[in-house]
């Protein structure tokens, strides 16, 4: 059997066959960095596993191990032996398995700039650290995402469990690790989310989880379309991928700019006063800050577009080196 089938199968048989549902998420950078993107699906168990065979049949007739959008679209090795038409044909069929068996399409995207500056001003006003009390943009993201899975669960009257996969290996999985194992000492977001587990997955090798690589089409083709379309990288149309991929019945795609994610803050903020997480944080302890007032001293001492130290090592392209970033200098 292999690992990621004997994976999924430990996971039914620790719920007792009651995870019914499976989210699978990937995340796509900019080559700038300006933007990130994080996109995925929502299966029903027996479609998940139909799906997963669909993906390896394909794949095989094309002698791939595994899929990458990005290295597909540009013509990258393993795909550069293919001509363009081969390589739109194989796209094409990994779209229509997916629409085949999906649920729900979820996107979400950010400018990182922006989400800097928004929490930035959040932290002024509240006195909470939120890089450091709720994440990045790829942890709030991950999360808003769920957000997405929790309102389709709410209309549909769901309320069974839902493990949610991620790609393993990512720059921010530790963190995003970090504040996903809070859920479950949240009531009100375990049960919003309908929350069982989460597993980070390996994508990019043969054994290599087929579901997060049909997230990773969502995830590359929704970075890249609104690089061109918002951030005026190019001023060509949306790409006929993307829009042969979102006319699937449910999707949920969305682009977050500055007073959304202002709102979405103030909603975080006001929540987290009526919470307590596992070690019963307070509003400014998370970085090493002693009071609001020195909180508030070290983000306004920052230049406007220059984020916080310890949020620059991780995001362009070194881990953080333990689970807390250290104290602003």
């Amino acid at each position: 059997m292999r690992e990621i089938d004997q994976l999924d199968q430990l996971l039914e048989d620790l719920a007792g066959n009651l995870v019914v549902l499976k989210a699978y998420f990937d995340e796509s950078i900019s080559g700038d960095k300006k933007l990130l993107a994080i996109g995925g699906f929502l299966f029903d168990r027996t479609h998940a596993r139909r799906l997963n065979r669909q993906w390896k049949l394909i794949l095989k007739d094309y002698n791939l191990d595994f899929f990458h959008m990005c290295d597909c679209a540009n013509g990258a090795p393993p795909y550069d032996a293919m001509e363009r038409g081969r390589r739109d044909r194989l796209a094409r069929r990994l779209i229509n398995a997916i629409h085949s068996h999906a649920e729900l399409q979820i996107a979400v995207s950010v400018n990182v700039e922006e989400f800097i500056a928004s929490s930035r001003k959040a932290s002024i006003e509240t006195g909470m650290d939120f890089l450091n009390a709720f994440g990045g943009p790829y942890t709030w993201a991950a999360q808003a995402c769920m957000e997405s899975v929790a309102q389709w669960c709410k209309e549909r009257a769901y309320n069974g469990p839902i493990t949610y996969f991620f790609e393993q290996g990512n720059a921010f999985q530790t963190e995003a690790d970090r504040f996903l194992n809070m859920i479950p000492f949240d009531k009100e977001v375990r049960t919003k989310y309908r929350y069982y587990t989460h597993v980070f997955v390996p994508k990019e090798t043969e054994h290599g989880n087929r579901l997060v690589q049909a997230a990773d089409i969502l995830a590359w083709e929704w970075m890249r379309d609104r690089s061109e379309q918002i951030e005026k990288i190019s001023v060509r149309p949306r790409r006929l991928s993307l829009t042969f991929l979102l006319k699937h019945r449910l999707a949920a795609v969305r682009h977050w700019r500055d007073t959304e994610l202002q709102a979405s803050f103030g909603d975080t903020f006001r929540h987290n006063l009526n919470t307590q997480g596992p070690q019963g944080w307070k509003p400014y302890d998370e970085s090493g800050f002693q009071s609001r007032a020195e909180l508030v001293l070290a983000l306004k001492s920052l230049p406007p577009a220059e984020p916080p130290p310890w949020f620059a090592t991780a995001y362009y392209g070194r881990r953080y080196p333990t689970d807390t970033p250290p104290r602003l200098q």
